[in-house]
């Protein structure tokens, strides 16, 4: 929101593209290259159905350092994810909301780096991404092209809906017309550290102002994992492929002993779930 088309490429700049996602370039959420084979986005971008905290996502790519969602730049698949909050995890995922995708192949651009800190409110700050332009699953509010614009980080009394100072920040105009949006999530709040731009935050949540995830105070979590030190194993979870999503009720696929497999597939769900018409 209020931003403009980036007229130069980020070398660090990432579309995650997820097969769900509604858009023709399956754009999904912003992320950030942070090694060759490291990508940083936000965990609630990288949920799966059965809400691992460490799995293999099954058709993620992410499109490193194009101004284009569509084209250009380096294509990797993602074949890993590790998400340091899930809505099971203790202290649940807001003010953990970062995760870490593993490429399949390394890419080229340079990464970015950690700012030391998030700064003080009142420093300047760039927001970026291909988040929706307008309200409505159309190809009209699908930018192709990254936008940016330039803002500040507010103090944490101006986003009022829950917040979670030390682990969260807020960024954006007061008054709405300038911040992220939605498919803005994982995107960055780059600040100037060294001359250079360095990641403050990732977005977490869209409002006046914004909320951003405190990314350098995660800083322990992320190299533990890139450096191979300090690596969560894959729990396993149980499979998914069979439920079904039954209006207001869930479902399950399920087999009789003597079941062919030219049978018609039987569905298993409550008494109260089919009551009146056939559903």
């Amino acid at each position: 929101i209020g931003g403009t088309e980036a007229t130069q490429p980020y070398s660090f700049m990432v579309s995650l593209e997820e097969p769900d996602s509604p858009r023709p370039d399956h754009h999904g959420c912003g992320a950030e290259l942070l090694a060759p084979q490291w990508v940083l986005t936000a965990s609630h971008c990288a949920q799966t159905p059965n809400q691992a905290q460490v799995g293999t996502p099954r058709g993620w790519r992410v499109r490193v350092g194009s101004l284009s969602a569509s084209s250009g730049g380096q294509v990797a698949d993602v074949d890993k994810f590790y998400r340091l909050g899930t809505q099971w995890t203790p202290g649940g995922m807001w003010g953990n909301d970062i995760a870490l995708l593993h490429l399949r192949t390394p890419v080229s651009g340079k990464p970015v780096q950690l700012a030391n800190s998030v700064p003080a409110p009142g420093t300047a700050t760039r927001i970026l991404g291909w988040g929706m332009t307008c309200d409505q699953d159309r190809p009209a509010c699908f930018p192709d092209k990254l936008r940016q614009a330039d803002t500040v980080i507010q103090p944490n009394s101006a986003c009022a809906e829950g917040i979670i100072d030390g682990k969260e920040f807020c960024v954006g105009a007061l008054d709405g017309s300038v911040g992220p949006t939605n498919m803005d999530s994982g995107g960055p709040a780059l600040v100037q550290q060294n001359g250079q731009w360095v990641l403050a935050g990732t977005v977490n949540g869209d409002g006046n102002p914004s909320i951003y995830e405190n990314v350098p105070i995660h800083a322990d979590w992320i190299e533990g994992i890139v450096s191979g030190r300090n690596v969560p194993p894959e729990v396993p979870r149980p499979s998914l492929a069979g439920e079904v999503q039954l209006a207001a009720c869930i479902g399950s696929v399920v087999r009789l002993p003597d079941a062919k497999p030219q049978d018609n597939a039987l569905l298993l769900t409550n008494g109260h779930c089919v009551q009146g018409d056939r559903p």
